[in-house]
């Protein structure tokens, strides 16, 4: 009977990621109608969605004990890591922009890169109740933890179509956008990968502490170079 059950569930879980992959792929955001909302509207939304993601990403292990602190932490920590995110990689591109002579052109740019921004998140807030299943229904710390990476890469590769439809007239304006366009992603890709290291823990292990930033914050690069070679050493016999 447990052996039925956990095929099941290794069956229900198959189905999920294909079902969740299938909505990354397909989904499109549409671009914010910036003439028809105020002008908090697309920051509250932003934080707004990354919270409830978050919340529900932390909720792995339950809601007992301080673990009621770890969803607060993670409520916290997804829409800290789309500003900070954001903080740190606009202002090198602006002037990157600058350099290649388009600089004027960064009003539009700005918000081309805000619907970015509001597409990954609004992408993760539908996601919710796909990972509040996968959390109610998973009891390995490691597969929740891929999983959530996981979708943080699909909806920001997703997010890039968003980023395509608002770049159009800036690349139809001056060719120069569409290389600065790819190198968004690539720039976004790599603080945001270094940010959501530094920002750890976004799950919460249940055989650590509950606590707001981990004690070992470094180069998420060299880290991850060192945790495959030593996964590599350990597969060699």
């Amino acid at each position: 009977m447990t052996t039925q059950v956990r095929v099941d569930r290794a069956r229900l879980h198959h189905a999920l990621l294909g079902a969740t992959a299938g909505f990354l792929r397909e989904s499109g955001v549409r671009g914010l109608e910036w003439d028809t909302l105020p002008r908090w509207a697309a920051p509250a939304l932003i934080v707004g969605s990354g919270a409830l993601y978050g919340g529900v990403m932390a909720s792995y292990n339950g809601l007992g004990g301080d673990r009621v602190l770890m969803v607060a932490y993670g409520a916290a920590k997804v829409p800290l890591l789309f500003v900070a995110t954001m903080l740190l990689a606009v202002p090198s591109f602006y002037v990157l922009n600058l350099l290649l002579g388009v600089g004027d052109h960064f009003a539009r740019v700005w918000r081309a890169l805000v619907d970015f921004q509001l597409a990954v998140s609004l992408q993760l807030a539908a996601l919710v109740p796909v990972t509040a299943f996968m959390n109610l229904t998973n009891g390995d710390y490691r597969v929740a933890q891929a999983f959530s990476t996981l979708l943080f890469a699909g909806a920001t590769w997703n997010a890039r179509r968003a980023l395509a439809r608002a770049y159009a007239p800036l690349i139809d304006a001056h060719p120069v956008h569409r290389g600065l366009l790819r190198t968004w992603i690539a720039l976004y890709a790599f603080v945001g990968v270094q940010m959501g290291w530094d920002l750890r823990p976004f799950v919460g292990s249940p055989d650590m502490a509950v606590q707001f930033f981990r004690d070992d914050i470094g180069n998420a690069y060299l880290e991850i170079f060192r945790i495959l070679v030593e996964a590599a050493r350990g597969a060699l016999p």
